[in-house]
């Protein structure tokens, strides 16, 4: 972001897929986190991913809007779902002068995954890449073995 030197850029501090995540005055609630595999009953119904992520945003990004980008690839960089979501964050009067904050969020994303397999979900803030995180899908003959959220 035009401004900003690296060391004040906006960095994802955490990223946990889980079968429900709420977000409420700061804090994170979830049920059922951090998984990493993922029973579907049926490739051709869609599904919601839970994601809980916490992104610190350092004192000279604050009274800025910034831009958190939600891609779910399949293994060869295939796109399958895009959630974007505005940050930003003021100074309370209370914050120490430098200090940083964790914005806490809870993302729901829509998607149809075409079958079984390793998929990627990339974490971008404004435009660059900042983590990534994999899971694996399998076929499920029960369908609450692994919630899809």
């Amino acid at each position: 972001m035009e401004g900003l030197l690296p060391n004040d850029r906006p960095t994802i501090d955490f990223m946990i897929l889980a079968d429900y995540v709420e977000a409420l005055h700061g804090k994170l609630y979830m049920m059922g986190g951090a998984w990493e595999n993922i029973g579907v009953s049926d490739f051709s119904q869609p599904l919601t991913l839970s994601l809980a992520v916490g992104v610190q945003i350092p004192w000279n990004a604050t009274n800025r809007q910034h831009v958190l980008s939600i891609d779910v690839q399949s293994a060869d960089a295939d796109q399958i779902a895009e959630v974007d979501s505005t940050i930003m964050v003021g100074r309370p009067p209370f914050l120490e002068e430098g200090a940083s904050q964790r914005q806490s969020m809870a993302l729901k994303i829509p998607l149809q995954l075409p079958g079984p397999g390793t998929y990627v979900i990339v974490a971008s803030i404004n435009g660059i890449e900042d983590r990534r995180l994999i899971f694996r899908a399998m076929a499920t003959q029960q369908a609450n073995m692994f919630p899809p959220g």
